[in-house]
């Protein structure tokens, strides 16, 4: 069983050469091979790409051989887009495994909420505007839905 964060912003199914190393041992690792494909990031740094392995994905009673990509470094192995439309999630299923309430981060970072803390108080600020400039509108990116599920995989 692999744990796969679910990006809904990935275009393809992403797994790190350590994640990859540690996943399958050393004499029966599945063969890497190399992509023409150019994969970077939402902030358009480039992904360095070791290549694609294929994989036997089984989930929810389906079985299908799907491409994995791998990426140099370490990291989360992320579910994309590739995957999401192949294996048909159903979506009142997935749920947050990480929950946190309100009370336990009041209580684990109970020093920022003191009280006298953020107020400065007998300091007058100037905000100023050149007039010549022209304001600008950018449209917010949106934003993926970053979730978590469980998939099993196989060497092929």
């Amino acid at each position: 069983m692999l744990s796969m964060e679910i990006d809904t912003d990935a275009s393809c199914t992403l797994m790190s050469e350590m994640t990859y190393e540690s996943t399958y041992p050393c004499n029966d690792r599945p063969l890497i091979t190399q992509l023409k494909d150019r994969v970077q990031t939402y902030t358009k740094e480039c992904v360095l790409m070791l290549g694609e392995i294929i994989v036997t994905v089984s989930h929810n009673g389906r079985v299908k051989k799907l491409p994995l990509s791998i990426v140099k470094g370490s990291g989360p192995t992320l579910l994309g887009r590739d995957w999401l439309e192949m294996l048909k999630q159903n979506w009142s299923e997935v749920n947050m495994l990480r929950h946190m309430s309100c009370d336990h981060l009041l209580a684990q970072y109970d020093e920022l909420f003191q009280e006298g803390l953020g107020q400065l108080k007998g300091v007058t600020a100037m905000l100023r505007v050149d007039k010549e400039i022209t304001p600008r509108f950018y449209k917010a990116r949106p934003v993926p839905y970053a979730l978590y599920s469980k998939f099993s995989t196989e060497i092929e």
